[in-house]
């Protein structure tokens, strides 16, 4: 089994700008336009910056009934044991209770067996917009995959294998979901949970759920060159995430974006195409 270490990053409740080291060009977003850099095969990062402008998104939990454990029935029912392990939150009690409170939301969205560990941090990442980046590990090839050559991030491969996959890598919190949020003045958050989030302000526990999500598994990796026009699927060493295999591109057929050649060569221009269309 191969393990691939990550570090994700988000869009949230605002509208953002994704900064990536060079060679990769900023892209201003939307909605979520994420731009992932690979750093060798096993290490994928990437900043984000805040676009101040009001976008009022609220994000409330659906019923999800049909993904309860067996004897969970009520659809609020919490389907999964996630445990925080809080670093420099003690001087912000309502940024902790907010996290919760996202946490919580999630808890009654996904099920597993295997507990899922977060280590989450309140932390000065400086002066320049940055608002949080979050991530987990992740492997392939493990037993019980049900895609061969495929990376699972961590907290999904343990649903899947019913063990924790990643505590056969050093260190033993492997597997853990590492979400950082900045807690400098610079960054205007509003750590209320009822989703009326004032002009201006950052609605702390929306971040919050958008970072766990793609701790949970909800990324994948691609590339894009503004330089060259080249867009590429996968990670550093050309494996796809599981989320990458049901890409497609809704505004020209819904073709597949990976393993697709005859539509979009990877890496080449045509998949660039696709990736820089708004």
């Amino acid at each position: 089994m191969r393990l691939l270490r990550i570090l994700a990053p988000v869009s949230c409740a605002v509208a953002l700008a994704a900064i990536c080291p060079r060679p990769w060009s900023p892209v201003s977003v939307r909605a979520e336009r994420t731009l992932h850099r690979a750093l060798g095969e096993n290490h994928i990062f990437c900043r984000i910056y805040l676009d101040p402008h009001d976008a009022f998104t609220r994000v409330v939990p659906e019923p999800r009934a049909s993904l309860a454990l067996q004897g969970a029935i009520e659809a609020n029912a919490m389907l999964s044991t996630i445990n925080v392990n809080y670093t420099g939150f003690g001087s912000n009690p309502a940024a902790q209770a907010a996290f919760q409170a996202a946490v919580d939301l999630w808890r009654t969205q996904i099920a597993s067996s295997v507990p899922i560990v977060i280590d989450a941090q309140f932390t000065d990442l400086g002066s320049g917009g940055l608002l949080s980046q979050a991530g987990s590990g992740a492997g392939r090839d493990f037993a019980g995959a049900p895609r061969a050559n495929t990376y699972y991030p961590f907290p999904l491969a343990n649903k899947l294998s019913g063990t924790d996959v990643g505590a056969q890598f050093p260190p033993p919190s492997s597997s853990n979901i590492t979400a950082s949020f900045n807690s400098n003045p610079v960054v205007n958050w509003y750590y209320g949970t009822d989703g009326v989030v004032p002009s201006g302000k950052v609605d702390f526990e929306s971040v919050v759920l958008h970072e766990l999500g793609h701790g949970l598994g909800f990324l994948g990796a691609s590339n894009y060159n503004a330089s060259t026009g080249v867009g590429r699927v996968g990670a550093g060493d050309g494996f796809p995430y599981i989320y990458d295999t049901f890409v497609v591109d809704a505004l020209t057929g819904g073709h597949l974006l990976f393993n697709n050649p005859a539509v979009y060569p990877n890496p080449g221009t045509a998949l660039g195409r696709v990736m820089s269309t708004r």
